[in-house]
Order: C-alpha cells, then sequence, then structure tokens
C-alpha cells in the first residue's frame, strides 16, 4: 500500500487550513483516496481530479460537503507506473483550494488478463464471467477445452467488452464434468476450471 499525505496549498484569498489527501492501490488495483474535512464552514463542495501525466487533470467526482470528518472515493482506473490526484475544495465565496498532488505508484496488484466466472459450477450450458485486462485493443480470444485438451468451443470477443458481464453457450452435447476455459489477450492468458454440472 502507497500512501500520500500532503497539506493544502490554500489560495492567498481563502482561509489557511489543513487537508490531508491519502490514496492507496487496493489488491484488486482499483484507487481508494480519502480526505479530511476542509474547514465545514464555507466548503461548498470537493472536485476530485485525476492525472495520468502529473499535469494535465480531468475531474472524476463531485463531492458535496457536510457534516463529515472524513471523505472518500474508490474507483477502478487502469494504469502503469504512476497516476495523480488532488482534490479542489470549492469555497461559497468563490475562492477555491488545491492539495498538492498525491502520487500513487503501480503496486502491481493488477497485471495482464483478469478473467473471473460465475457461478462455478455453472448453470446449465451458459458460462457467464466478467473481464479486465490493461490491453486496450487486443480482442480476448476463449477456449474451452475437456481435460483431454479437445477443443470444445471457440469464442471471440472486442475490448470494447472488457469489464462487462459476458457469457458463453457450451455445445449442447457436453457431458457434465469439469472442462478448462483459457483466455488470451495479446501475450496475456489465464485459464479457469469450471465445472458443468
Amino acid at each position: 500500500m502507497f500512501t500520500v499525505k500532503h497539506e493544502a496549498e490554500a489560495n492567498t484569498s481563502a482561509r489557511m487550513g489543513t487537508l490531508d489527501l491519502a490514496g492507496s492501490q487496493l489488491e484488486d488495483g482499483s484507487i481508494a483516496l480519502t480526505w479530511q474535512q476542509y474547514n465545514a464552514e464555507g466548503t461548498q463542495a470537493y472536485l476530485l481530479e485525476r492525472s495520468l501525466d502529473g499535469t494535465s487533470f480531468e475531474s472524476v467526482t463531485v463531492v458535496a460537503a457536510g457534516n463529515e470528518s472524513q471523505y472518500g472515493y474508490q474507483e477502478n482506473v487502469r494504469f502503469t507506473g504512476r497516476i495523480f490526484y488532488r482534490v479542489r475544495v470549492q469555497r461559497t465565496d468563490g475562492t477555491e483550494v488545491y492539495s498538492r498532488v498525491a502520487t500513487i505508484q503501480d503496486a502491481g496488484f493488477f497485471s495482464g488478463l483478469h478473467v473471473e466466472v460465475y457461478p462455478n459450477p455453472i448453470q446449465g450450458n451458459r458460462v457467464h464471467f466478467t473481464w479486465d485486462s490493461q490491453d486496450e485493443d487486443a480482442p480476448l480470444i476463449l477456449h474451452v477445452r475437456d481435460l483431454r485438451g479437445t477443443l470444445v468451443h471457440v469464442e471471440t470477443l472486442d475490448a470494447f467488452s472488457r469489464g462487462q458481464q459476458q457469457s458463453l453457450t457450451l455445445p449442447e452435447h457436453l457431458d457434465p464434468g469439469l472442462y478448462l476455459l483459457q483466455a488470451e489477450q495479446g501475450s496475456h492468458t489465464q485459464t479457469i476450471k469450471v465445472m458443468k454440472p
């Protein structure tokens, strides 16, 4: 886990205060961010911003200010190397306060290709699954083989299906038993044992 905490750099027209921003990469590769309340009286909203290069930031979400002592946000974002976040505090008097930039280094929790089958054992002849990867363009190729290595089904999905619930239908004639679902995308592969009841 990599955590960064910084003191806010306040606009000279706004009252000085402290804004603690902390970020960490979770084991599934997602990013969890938390920050403390910034001077509740007069704070309208917290704008969370993200950058892949540390220079050009884009808005991620807007969190309305309330009476909470701590705020948080979690997002699934794929990156390599480092990713950068900052919080922009919008004040009711029109001024803004920026936190310093929090840098999070990819800890390698998320790498290559990840396919998850659910439920397993499957229901009937349909295999339901989701998949994700760092490869933006390559299609996902699925091979289903029996334990002898005989190919019983093949299917190709384009990269745009990443992160969405998917399913494939196995041939009706397959006997109950254990099968291997081999997923390939570019140079990445993953094999999952699938039980057909």
